[in-house]
């Protein structure tokens, strides 16, 4: 008994896991947004554009939360299709929680860590390069309800009247809430 105790510390060598896993949760719920809106930019005629996008609740974005001593975190999420996502940032442990995680935005820039279904997060939490913690937890994305928010209208003063995706998290914000 004493020899298989002393062969999990050798295996283990140090590394801890524990109860690592999103501030927010690990079931999510995925809802598709839509609606007209009426665009009123100074000095030019009114617009009238189509708005769609999605909403992830409790939040497009979360942190890790963990007990651990750790000043650096990755975390990586294996998908149904057999893709992967990675995201790597900084970790407080006296907060003891990581930086903002973008859960669902999608953009030129950035890329989402998980799709719609169940999605593997493997996580590494470390010190001074060394792995403190490392584990995996399920993460849930549901498909949520369709919302069809009502016609509304953006006011815009500036040069944003161009730009669709900052009128529709204008009209999302105001109208879809």
């Amino acid at each position: 008994m004493k020899g298989l105790i002393a062969l999990i510390l050798i295996l283990t060598s140090g590394v801890v896991v524990a109860d690592t896993t999103f501030e927010h949760g690990t079931v999510y719920s995925a809802t598709t947004l839509q609606g007209n809106v009426w665009v009123q930019c100074a000095g030019q005629p009114s617009e009238y554009r189509y708005c769609a996008g999605y909403d992830l609740e409790p939040g497009m974005y979360t942190t890790l939360v963990s007990g651990a001593d750790a000043d650096k975190f990755q975390v990586e999420a294996l998908h149904a299709d057999g893709s992967t996502t990675k995201k790597k940032g900084k970790f407080d442990a006296e907060e003891g929680k990581s930086s903002a995680i973008n859960l669902w935005i999608r953009t030129l820039f950035q890329r989402p860590l998980l799709e719609m279904g169940v999605n593997t997060v493997r996580y590494t939490l470390t010190k001074k390069g060394k792995t403190v913690e490392q584990g995996e937890f399920e993460v849930r994305v549901e498909r949520g309800a369709r919302q069809v928010c009502p016609t509304g209208t953006v006011y815009s003063a500036g040069n944003d009247c161009g730009s669709t995706s900052y009128v529709c998290d204008m009209y999302f914000n105001r109208y879809c809430n």
